[in-house]
Parts: C-alpha cells; structure tokens; sequence
C-alpha cells in the first residue's frame, strides 16, 4: 500500500471512529428521558408554565425532534403556548461529556394565545411580569447558546372575553444567527409577517430584520403594505428605552373606512361612520424613556373625500400632532365651498380643548343646507332614520371669519365665536351686515350625543325688509317697500328641519314702518270678498307684529295701520302652512266710504268710528280661504236680499 493509501486510510478509520463515538455518545446520553430532564426544567424554570410534550426522537447523529409541545398555566392548566415541533441541533463535543449544548433550535408553528379574562386580567400577566428576587435555584445545564435560531409559521392571537376590543392576530416567521460576543449574545436576522384586527388585513406581507448586540435591539420594517400602503420603520430597543420612525406613503383612505367598520361594533357600536375616499401620507417619531412617552406625527391629506349628512367634504392639507398638541391647516371644500381650518387642540387635560379658526373669502349658505333637496314639484321622501354621529367631548372655542356670507343676499365681514364644552356648543358674538341691518344672535346647542336641543336668540335693526323676504321666501316677491326691527327666542329638539318644526317653540316681536304688500292669494280674496279692488295691494305706515311658537304653531298678534284703514291679525299659522287666523280690518274716512258704498249690508258692521270687519282665513299658504267670521256670513246675506227688495220697490 503506498503512502497516499496509508493516509486515507487513516482518515477513512478516523471519520469510521468519530462516527462511531458520535453514535455512541448519541444513543448513550440522547435518550427521551435525558432530553427531557435536560429540556423541560429550564423552560418551566423561564416561563413559569408547565410544560408538556408528547414525543421526543433523535434526528441524525447530533439532533433532537420534540413535537407536541405545551406550555399551560399551572392552576388552572389552561395552554398558552403550544409548539407542533422544536427541532435542537446539538454541539458534538459536549455530547462525550454527557452535557447538552443547544446550537440551532428551529421552533415549527408555535402558537400564543393571549386572552383577555372576563375580570380583565391578561392571562400571560404572570408570564411576562419581573421578577422582584432572582431565583435562588442552580443554573440549568440547558445552555442556549443558539448559533441559529428558527421560527417557522408562528401564530400570536388575542381573544376579549368582555368582548369591549376586537380579535387579533399576528403570524410570522422568522431566521436569526447569534453569536456570544464575551458576555454579550449577538443577533441577525429576517423575517415576514402578518396582522388581522377584527378579520381585517392590517398588514399584508411586512418583511422585517432584526439585529441584537447586548441590551440593545433594532428592528428594521423593509417592505410590505398596510391600509394599501407603503411602510418603512425603524425601531430601536435600548434597555427601558425606545425610539423609532415610522411612515406610510400613499396609503387609502377606503381601506380605513372598511377597517373603521370592523372596529366599529367594539368601539363605536352606535356611531354612523361616513365613507372615505382618498389617499394619505403619515410620518411618525415616537420615544419612551424611563416612563414618559412623546411622539410626533404628520398627517398629509391628498386629499380626503367624505360624505356627512347633506355634506360632500374634500379636505386637503396637513395636521401636524405630538402628545400634547393637534394642529391642523387644511383646505376644505363643502358642497364645493371654500374654507381654511386652522389653530390647535390642546391634549394635556382630561378633555380636549379647542382653539380654531375657520376662514372663508365667500361662503353661500345655501349649497350648504340644500345638497341633495328635492327640487319643487318632486314627491319627497320620507326622512330617514337619523342614527348618532362618532361625538368626541371637548371644550374650548371656534371662531369664523368670513369676507362675505351668503344666503340669495349676502353679509360682509361676519363674525363668530362658537364656545364650545361636552355636550354643548355655545353661539356667542355672532354679528353680520344682512340687507342694511345689523344681525346679532346667541343661543346654545346641547345633547350633541343625542337629539340636540336648540336654543337661539336673535335682535334685527333697520332691516330692509323687502330684500329679506326676497332671499328667504320661496318666490318671496311678496312685499315692495319698508324696514324691519325685530327681536325674540327660539327653542326647540330636532336632527331634521321637519323634526325641529315639531319641536320648535319661541317668541319674538318686531315692528315695521313704510311696509308696502304686492298681492297675494290672500289679499285677492278680502279684496273680493269685500268687493274692494284697493285691498290688493296696501302700503301700511307702520305695523308691529309679536308671536308664540308652540307645537308646531306659531300664536300671532299683529297690528298694521293706515290713512283709512287698520288691520289686527289675530290667531295661529302652523309652521307646515296651516292657516287659522282671524284679522279685523276697522275702515275710516275715505276708506269707510267706499265700503259702505260697495258691500251689502256694511251697516252691519258700522261702529261709532268707522267699520270694523272680523274674517276667517283657513286652509294653507298654498290654498288659503277667506270668509266672514261664523254667523255673520248669514246676516250679510240676510241684509242684501232686503237691500235688494228696497232697491226693486217691493
């Protein structure tokens, strides 16, 4: 045999001899009892579970598979922790010397049941607690000293017995390296992971790295999407310390609304959620030390789109926020209006507090209150159902400044300042130019949570009283002439104008002078009943009007006067355009003259003044009727057929 034959030969016999005492020292010391006692102790030991398996087989020369593994809590021996398999790959040398030292371990679809108990308890609480003394037991021989360490199909859920949070899951896998560094363990690795809340897809296929030198951890977010977005982060774990970054490109606001509705039955079950459209950009830093938490956000809107009661909102902009501080400066479009949102919302108290500004250059309050209305002449549908919006309590101020606000006619430089508590919205200081007179109003609107309740005051000086009426009222080319004051209280519940005109109660008086009235239904037909042609159309010197809203009707007194004639309104107008109103006319001097000259039995009516004439006007705006009042009409009618026999010679 020559030399190089010797050699291998030698080398052959050697690999033959370590292979043998490697089997030897295997099959001697890696028996299921063995591995056992050496396994289990020290994982009780860390957790604080008991631990069961239920199969343990050596895999090759140097390798051990335990399937069935079980981490339970020791009272009442329900699982937390269960492992289909751990693989260990073992260091040979150690093996001939009866010890066991772990340098892989490959963990197959572990599984971590986090549950939150009926009392609230977590009941992992003990599990990752600190321990306040260290354990007076020997080290385990157990040493894990992993030079690769596996995860494969790891699954972490999160079950609420008080049913008050969502569902949740997280499921990743994971392949790291470490290595001892003196007394430091160092790490590397990657991995892919998965979040669901509520059965919604959070996160779609995230891939992290993870590096640990000591007592420090950084964990790298490469790729993935969230919310239909693009993240990337970084997170750094330094002893009781941590910072990281965070930001999501082109995210969708869509994916938000439909994760909203998962959430809502948990957080907000009563709450109507609009729908979202849009896309947005978020960057966030945050930092713990010790036991104080900051962070600081931006939100960049591109831009949003929503859809709240008669409202279509596009928003844009930027909402800047830490822990202390929210502060917007976005660009909205309300019905197609422009306005600007600025200012902050303090966070440090128990309640938010307000500080906003709303800015406008030109604001018609008419594209507000009217989007999505039946036009005239179209059969109208039955208002829905109102279900409570999302209400957040806050306290605090917003105020609104307009160049000009519009109603068909328009204020110049309005002003506003909406105080604002839980529950409560306070209107104060609300001031306008409208039609040549000077408008200040004040009230509240409380149970925001519920059917708000309204309360309004309201003083009018000097009014051009024809304009109002012409912005105001449906084809309100009712009056030609005068000037309005006017003042009173309102009051009343309602989430709809037809809910409110149920509830709505109040008083108020105004006066006016020089009112001048084209004709209407209602005049056309006392001018015909009283066959003067002159009550057509009327131009009073003065008049002054008080009434009562109540269950829907509003209680007038009213007193209008002339050269010749005065007019006292009296009775109830129903804010659905019922009529039952019994004016009065009283007709002196030339007025009188023609009256008794043209009506039939005018006698009747004849006092030491003048006449006076009671009517009955019924029915509706629309169809309104006009008569003499009740047993007058027959005596009316009684006089003239005698007139009439006088006048024939009979």
């Amino acid at each position: 045999m020559g030399k190089l034959g010797k050699i291998l030969a030698v080398i052959v016999i050697g690999c033959l001899l370590f292979l043998g005492v490697t089997y030897w020292a295997a099959h001697r010391y890696l028996t299921p009892e063995k591995v056992k006692s050496l396994v289990i102790p020290p994982l009780e030991e860390a957790t604080g579970l008991k631990v069961e398996l239920k199969e343990i087989r050596r895999k090759g020369f140097a390798g051990v598979g335990i399937t069935g593994l079980h981490f339970r809590e020791p009272q009442s021996g329900q699982e937390v922790l269960a492992v289909e398999e751990m693989r260990l790959g073992l260091k040979l040398t150690p093996l001939l010397k009866g010890e066991l030292v772990v340098t892989e371990a490959t963990f197959i679809k572990p599984k971590l049941a986090i549950i939150r108990e009926k009392d609230g308890r977590l009941n992992i609480e003990d599990l990752v607690r600190t321990k306040e003394t260290p354990s007076s037991k020997e080290p385990s021989r157990l040493a894990l000293i992993f030079q690769s360490l596996k995860v494969k199909d790891a699954e972490i859920t999160f079950k609420d017995l008080r049913g008050e949070y969502p569902p949740a899951a997280a499921r990743f896998s994971l392949a790291a390296s470490l290595k001892l560094a003196g007394t430091q363990i160092m790490a590397s690795g990657q991995g892919e992971l998965g979040l669901e809340v509520a059965g919604y897809p959070l996160g779609k296929g995230l891939a992290f790295k993870l590096e640990t030198q000591g007592t420090q951890t950084r964990l790298l977010l490469t790729k993935g999407e969230i919310l239909a977005g693009s993240p990337q982060g970084e997170c750094l774990i330094a002893g009781e310390s941590l910072t990281g970054d965070f930001s999501l490109k082109k995210a969708s606001f869509q994916e938000m609304a439909l994760f909203a509705q998962k959430l809502k039955p948990y957080l907000f079950p009563e709450a109507e959620l609009p729908p979202l459209a849009g896309q947005f950009d978020l960057t966030a830093r945050f930092q713990k030390k010790e036991e104080a938490y900051s962070y600081q956000l931006s939100f960049l809107l591109s831009p949003l789109e929503t859809q709240v009661e008669k409202l279509a909102l596009k928003v844009s902009g930027k909402i800047a926020a830490d822990q202390n501080k929210i502060a917007p400066a976005l660009d909205i479009l309300a019905n197609g209006q422009a306005l600007k949102l600025k200012g902050g919302v303090l966070l440090g108290a128990a309640i938010p507090h307000l500080d906003l500004t709303i800015l406008t250059d030109h604001l018609d309050l008419r594209a507000l209150v009217t989007k999505g209305e039946k036009e005239e002449g179209e059969e109208k549908e039955a208002p829905a159902v109102q279900k409570p919006s999302l209400v957040v309590p806050a306290e605090g101020q917003i105020r609104f400044l307009g160049k000009e606000v519009c109603y068909r006619i328009c204020a110049q430089d309005v002003k506003t300042v909406l105080k604002i508590s839980p529950q409560k919205i306070a209107l104060k200081d609300l001031s306008l130019l409208l039609a040549g007179a000077i408008v200040q109003a004040s009230g509240q609107v409380s149970d925001l949570a519920r059917t708000p309740k309204l309360r309004f005051a309201y003083s009018l000086a000097g009014a051009d009283f024809p304009l109002l009426v012409k912005a105001f009222v449906p084809e309100g080319n009712y009056f030609t002439s005068g000037r309005l004051w006017s003042e009173g209280t309102f009051w009343g519940q309602g989430l709809t104008a037809e809910e409110l005109k149920k509830t709505l109660s109040g008083q108020g008086q105004a006066k006016f002078l020089n009112l001048g009235l084209k004709e209407t239904t209602i005049s056309s037909l006392v001018a015909q009943l009283l066959d003067m042609p002159a009550l057509k159309k009327l131009v009073f010197e003065k008049g002054a009007l008080a009434f009562t809203i109540k269950d829907g009707l509003a209680d007038v007194k009213g007193k209008f006067s002339r050269q010749g004639l005065e007019v006292l309104i009296l009775g109830k107008v129903g804010l659905d355009g019922r009529l039952n109103l019994k004016p009065r006319l009283f007709f002196t001097g030339e007025m009188a003259k023609i009256f008794a000259q043209r009506f039939p039995g005018a006698s009747l009516f004849k006092t030491e003044k003048g006449y006076e004439v009671s009517l009955a006007v019924t029915g509706t705006f629309e169809e309104p009727k006009v008569s003499l009042i009740e047993g007058v009409k027959e005596k009316v009618k009684e006089k003239a057929v005698k007139e009439l026999f006088k006048f024939l010679g009979q």
